[in-house]
């Protein structure tokens, strides 16, 4: 029973540090004689995004949603004078929470930066990961090849004209 106690007050605390709402059940749920406990309704607070949208939150006088971006980028098959793929890697939440149902016409690429003489990048594919996480290969423009140095893009997103982010992602190319 003491086990139990110091489980249950150390979960509390955890969950009012979190401010989530939770609703705590205790159950025996096989009869062995150990109670269970289940946590349910952990993010009550954060809205969902699709929820969002099929309330009519587009428009002019619609609030905006930030989304949380974070980008990476890696050289992967890119080598100074070829056009083979470079990545960028693109995880999105929205309140702590994974987005993971966009698609390619949700998200801009802008090349901002490249090293002297070179040109801008563009998409040569996009596949959603699953669990927030978008994966997009990018190739020079046509008929520019990489050069050795650094490619910075900015990356925005923008879920149905309501949930908006943007980041940096950078390339270097060896």
């Amino acid at each position: 029973m003491k086990k139990l106690s110091v489980v249950l007050v150390l979960t509390v605390l955890g969950l009012a540090t979190l401010g989530s709402a939770a609703v705590m059940q205790f159950t025996d749920s096989n009869d062995d004689g150990v109670i269970e406990g289940q946590v349910s309704g952990m993010r009550t607070g954060a809205k969902d995004l699709n929820a969002i949208v099929s309330e009519g939150g587009t428009g002019a006088a619609a609030a905006w949603y930030e989304l949380q971006v974070q980008a990476e980028g890696n050289e992967a098959n890119a080598d100074p004078g070829d056009s083979d793929n470079a990545n960028i890697l693109v995880l999105v939440t929205y309140e702590g929470m994974p987005v993971d149902f966009l698609t390619e016409s949700d998200f801009a690429l802008k090349t901002i930066l490249v090293p002297p003489g070179k040109g801008a990048v563009q998409v040569k594919s996009f596949s959603n990961s699953g669990n927030g996480a978008y994966a997009f290969q990018v190739v020079p423009i046509k008929s520019i090849t990489w050069g050795a140095g650094e490619y910075d893009i900015q990356l925005s997103v923008s879920y149905a004209g309501v949930a908006v982010g943007q980041t940096i992602a950078s390339i270097e190319v060896t």
